[in-house]
């Protein structure tokens, strides 16, 4: 006997689609599961299983969120290379529409096709969803009993699956072998230095046009430290590079209005108040 929530759930992402206009103001950013559909004629290849409340419209593909606005509006709504169900219509759809991709981590497609999936989305697709604060144990089962055929875990082996399997393919073949010149942004890339990661050409994980870093040096005697921490952009307090530290523990400061020269002393040179000393 399956679980009342279960039950409900399925309820609820059977019940009448949204258009996306709708769909997307009424999103919650609690976390949840979520359904797509869409009229038989528009992929035709995929015509089951039909919604009970809108008979017009075919499921397509059902997933879980934390963050059920953040996943359907900047994931699949947006960025190929941070959604399944985009990469998946981009194969599919590469015969009529044309769509182009490029190599990054992972293939997506070119911002002008982007674009171009997401109006085809919100023209062609509908939505329905449920807040659960824990969706994870649901989803599989979901996806046993509803059988969307645009995922590929959790459902049978059979023609749908294998055509999914081959648009998938056809999608990430299209960007063409992967070049040697692209460039990841890994925690160790040559590119990281920009972002605060450890890189292997700096070996810091300064930014690049920080300011000095305050560590101490190994090696560097205590008082060259003391005085480079001083002259440290950005630190109050500091020395300028023109003055010298005052030695610690000298005695007693010499008067201010004599100089000491050996064993004697003499005036030092009467100073315009009004005036500034070269220099100074």
């Amino acid at each position: 006997m399956l679980d009342a929530t279960v039950l409900q759930a399925e309820a609820d992402l059977r019940a009448k689609p949204h258009d996306l206009g709708a769909a997307v103001a009424a999103l919650p950013i609690t976390g949840g599961l979520y359904a797509w559909w869409a009229a038989p004629e528009v992929l035709a290849t995929f015509g089951e299983p039909a919604n009970e409340s809108d008979p017009g419209q075919r499921l397509l593909y059902l997933g879980k969120a934390k963050r059920l606005r953040t996943r359907i509006v900047s994931n699949h709504l947006r960025d190929s290379g941070r959604s399944t169900l985009r990469r998946t219509l981009g194969g599919l759809l590469r015969p009529t529409e044309g769509y182009c991709t490029t190599w990054t981590d992972p293939v997506v497609l070119i911002p002008e096709d982007e674009q171009r999936l997401t109006d085809w989305m919100r023209q062609h697709l509908r939505l329905t969803w449920c807040e659960r604060p824990d969706p994870v144990p649901l989803e599989t089962t979901l996806i046993s009993r509803l059988r969307p055929p645009l995922n590929l875990y959790g459902t049978e082996h059979g023609t749908t699956r294998e055509c999914v399997k081959r648009a998938r393919a056809a999608y990430y073949t299209s960007a063409g072998p992967r070049p040697d010149t692209v460039r990841m942004p890994t925690k160790t890339g040559p590119d990281s230095a920009a972002k605060g990661m450890p890189s292997h050409r700096t070996g810091s994980s300064e930014p690049m046009g920080a300011p000095p870093s305050t560590q101490p040096v190994a090696g560097l005697p205590k008082s060259d430290e003391n005085d480079r921490r001083s002259r440290a952009p950005g630190r109050r307090g500091g020395l300028c590079d023109c003055v010298a530290q005052k030695p610690e523990n000298q005695g007693e400061q010499r008067p201010p209005d004599t100089e000491r020269q050996g064993n004697t002393s003499r005036p030092r040179a009467h100073i315009d108040p009004g005036r500034r000393a070269p220099g100074v």
